[in-house]
């Protein structure tokens, strides 16, 4: 699938850190340090003054090298000094996130939503923690803790059974390449680089990361994964990884590695706005699927899509950058394409620079552009592989002027040609998932777009940080609970039941109103489940229980036994005759749900019955240490670009986080309680993070059609500080 942009998306600031080699200089800088100086140093250069950023778009595979790295996207924001009202996403396509953030960037332009969005992608992947499952659920007899490299399992593609170095060796044997090419091009890789690097050809993409060297801070200015004094001989002489007489070897793989890259971009109108100088302009992208067996063929088949949508052919393209994976697997995509290799990757590619995954996109977006203007060249395409079966590509032209979702593809039947990518705007993804199926439909990139939100918080396992680097003598592993640490946003030092707390006292909301909202969740819910009116949304989830196979087709969570004596009785979890009670707070819960976005051509085309239209969106940011008040300015958002009132509003659905939270935005907004999550919310129904947005859009849906009624809204808090709404209208 590819789009050719219609309106004007350009390239106006690009920069990339240094890349640290695996354990080296960078290992203990942060995802949010790293991508935080690329995004400033990108912001400078392309004189953007921060406030005049709309939206925020970081890719990040391994948000798990931090315990706050779910915050990564909006603490980037904040440490930049973009106003606090507007919304980042994170977003994981693998190897191709860097990539995926720029075509969220652009889409947000080309729909509307921003005038200037600051993309990037980072990775700390010397800190990928190692993890033990299971272990919240205790440990039987004579058991021992078994420690997961969450770095190393990450590396295997469980749909496929196989590691991502024999998804290369099948590339080779299928290209017929031999030891001797593969072992010719790393070579190649290592000696552009050192070309490049002695010219100075890196200096306008490269942003120095201060780091401590024993007891001074030191500019680290020169990436430190090359290797420039690898010979052939040297190659040769090393094993093969995977397969005997295989092509994979260390000297011939990208390298694990830490870094980030930022790319600002912004509309034709903001470039007059802010008189801002293009370096590129995005032409088109590409996201395409191919057999999961063979993930590193994915540039090729993106790249020919990108070249059909625009109508060009590779002797258009002056200079293409095919992320160096494996050797093998950049040779088969370059024979697979008929691609002259002396337009490919001409200052080195991932081999001499590493891979740091979500990183890579950014750096080869950022090196092309400036690579282009060098050499006074038009036309560049960046591309990548991406584990799971995924080709990304980005042609851009210069201007003078975690597999989750992979997976679930596949198993539902979708063609393995289709893309699938995951986003995590926290407890918004679920709704974020539908604004991007929204958004590939309203941009033409698709015609049906299927989107959802899934959460296993039962399996969030306890993890142990820095263990791959040994442990000072006398030490003992600490485990660290991935669950608890990430309910608590590090920017403000808050944890997230305490920004309820901040927002209760604020809005001079009393225990007794709180307590009376959890019970009227609870109610609400059993009148619901009673009465059926879940039936049409629910699908229930096979499970064994004991030694048998069940149908669970009823919520877990719910307590409709719960009474206002007994929620009265239970203690303050956060603050000392506070308001926020494990009664009055959402449950932690697993589950999923999905939801099929259609354009108006697809309805006709393919004779499908639309429940309903979406009708508008809004994201936006809030002060961080009253995360819960977002739901209130994202639905006043709303109103006001579709002009509308609340009173034209029939239901509204605010994720309940808290009852205090909830009850916060309500009185904020002035609402009816009797429009508000009519059917019971989270604290009866319990809060799967990223599935809530898709439960709430699917009972708004069928909610409102079973009461003949027309608007409904439905929204949440997001920790960090932001809001998202979506509101549709029943058709």
């Amino acid at each position: 699938m590819a789009a050719s942009l219609v309106k004007g998306s350009f390239i106006v600031g690009a920069k990339r850190t240094v890349f640290g080699t695996y354990g080296g200089k960078l290992k203990n800088v942060s995802i949010t340090e790293l991508q935080t100086i690329a995004a400033k140093a990108a912001l400078a250069s392309a004189n953007v003054k921060p406030e005049n950023v709309d939206t925020v778009v970081v890719g990040i595979v391994g948000a798990n090298s931090s315990a706050d790295g779910i915050f990564t996207s909006r603490h980037v924001s904040l440490k930049c000094g973009i106003p606090i009202e507007k919304p980042a996403l994170a977003v994981n396509r693998l190897c191709g996130s860097g990539f995926q953030s720029i075509i969220n960037g652009v889409q947000d332009l080309q729909t509307g939503f921003a005038q200037i969005s600051l993309t990037g992608g980072v990775e700390n992947m010397s800190s990928y923690p190692h993890a033990v499952r299971g272990l919240r659920w205790g440990l039987p007899l004579g058991s021992s803790p078994v420690f997961e490299d969450s770095l190393w399992a990450g590396l295997t593609d469980t749909y496929c059974n196989l590691p991502m170095g024999l998804t290369a060796e099948k590339l080779g044997a299928q290209f017929k390449l031999t030891r001797e090419e593969v072992d010719e091009y790393a070579l190649r890789s290592q000696r552009l680089w050192k070309e490049a690097q002695d010219a100075g050809r890196f200096k306008e993409e490269l942003v120095p990361v201060p780091v401590k060297v024993k007891r001074d801070m030191v500019d680290l200015m020169v990436d430190e994964h090359p290797k420039p004094q690898t010979t052939l001989e040297t190659l040769r002489k090393l094993p093969t990884v995977f397969k005997k007489d295989g092509l994979v070897t260390a000297g011939t793989a990208s390298g694990i590695c830490d870094g980030a890259g930022a790319v600002v971009l912004a509309s034709e109108q903001a470039l007059k706005d802010h008189n801002l100088k293009p370096l590129a302009r995005v032409v088109a992208y590409s996201v395409v699927g191919v057999e999961p067996s063979i993930m590193g063929i994915g540039p090729a088949p993106a790249i020919r899509a990108i070249l059909k949508a625009t109508g060009k052919s590779l002797n258009d393209i002056d200079l293409v950058e095919i992320n160096e994976a494996f050797g093998a697997q950049t040779l088969s995509c370059a024979k697979d394409l008929g691609l002259d290799i002396n337009k490919l990757n001409v200052d080195g590619g991932a081999i001499a620079l590493g891979h740091p995954l979500a990183a890579s996109g950014s750096r080869i977006t950022a090196h092309l552009v400036h690579e282009l203007r060098r050499r006074k060249a038009k036309f560049g395409i960046g591309s990548a592989c991406i584990g799971g079966g995924q080709g990304i590509a980005i042609l851009n032209t210069q201007s003078d002027g975690a597999l989750v979702a992979r997976h679930a593809a596949l198993h539902t039947g979708i063609p393995i040609t289709a893309p699938a990518y995951s986003v995590n705007r926290l407890c918004g993804s679920g709704f974020q998932s539908i604004v991007n199926g929204v958004q590939d439909v309203e941009s033409g990139f698709a015609q049906i777009s299927l989107t959802g939100g899934v959460e296993n918080m039962s399996a969030y396992p306890h993890v142990v940080r820095g263990l791959r680097w040994g442990l000072p003598l006398g030490s003992s592993p600490v485990m660290e609970d991935s669950l608890w640490l990430g309910l608590t946003d590090t920017y403000c030092n808050l944890p997230m039941g305490m920004t309820a707390e901040k927002l209760g006292a604020q809005f001079n909301i009393t225990r007794d109103e709180v307590d009376q909202f959890a019970l009227r969740s609870q109610r609400l819910w059993k009148e619901a489940q009673d009465a059926g009116r879940f039936i049409e949304e629910l699908v229930p989830v096979p499970v064994k229980v004991k030694r048998e196979i069940v149908n669970l087709s009823v919520d877990e969570h719910p307590k409709p036994q719960t009474t206002i004596e007994g929620l009265n009785k239970l203690p303050t979890v956060f603050k000392k005759d506070g308001l926020v009670t494990a009664g009055s707070a959402s449950g932690i819960c697993d589950g999923a749900g999905a939801v099929i976005v259609a354009s108006e051509q697809a309805v006709k085309d393919h004779n499908l019955k639309p429940l309903a239209r979406v009708v508008a969106f809004s994201v936006v940011g809030v002060e961080p240490s009253i995360m819960g008040i977002g739901p209130a300015p994202a639905i006043r958002a709303i109103l006001k670009a579709t002009g509308k009132s609340l009173n034209d509003i029939d239901l509204v659905e605010i994720n309940e986080a808290f009852g205090a939270q909830t009850l916060a935005c309500a009185k904020d907004l002035g609402l009816d309680l009797n429009k508000l999550n009519v059917d019971g919310g989270a604290i009866a129904l319990g809060h799967p993070l990223a599935a809530s947005g898709s439960r709430i859009t699917t009972h708004l849906v069928h909610e409102l059609r079973r009461r003949k009624a027309k608007f409904g809204i439905g929204s949440a808090c997001i920790g960090g500080g932001q809001g998202i709404a979506i509101m549709v209208e029943a058709l």
